[in-house]
């Protein structure tokens, strides 16, 4: 919605590949929605009120790092487009500066090691 749900990541789509002349390979990139509900100390997640989202979600993969994230608002399950691998899941509320957070704004992580794809 706000940022990009796409992983930003080096997929391997072929490998052994030999080249001995003009070579075309197609490549089939497969990517899987990981996403889900959120819900805050038991409820719905604090409408913030900003202009920027009301939270936001990020996965990254433990080993290489590799990241994607978006920011949704409170009545909005999340949704991110990766590839297959395992991932990290965190979790962060968003405020409007202009106003008090009674919220502490830090990363929190609500899942590790979830396996996407085949």
């Amino acid at each position: 919605r706000y940022s990009d749900p796409f992983m930003k990541a080096d997929v391997l789509a072929a490998e052994d590949v030999v080249v001995s002349g003009d070579t075309i390979r197609d490549l089939a990139i497969v990517s899987h929605t990981l996403g889900g509900s959120v819900t805050y100390d038991g409820g719905p997640v604090p409408d913030m009120s900003g202009t920027s989202g009301d939270y936001s979600v990020s996965v990254s993969d433990p080993v290489t790092g590799s990241s994607a994230g978006g920011t949704f608002g409170w009545d909005e399950d999340w949704s991110l487009q990766v590839p297959p691998g395992t991932y990290d899941v965190a979790f962060q509320l968003n405020f409007d500066s202009r106003y008090a957070d009674p919220y502490m704004k830090a990363d929190v992580l609500a899942a590790e090691c979830v396996e996407v794809g085949p």
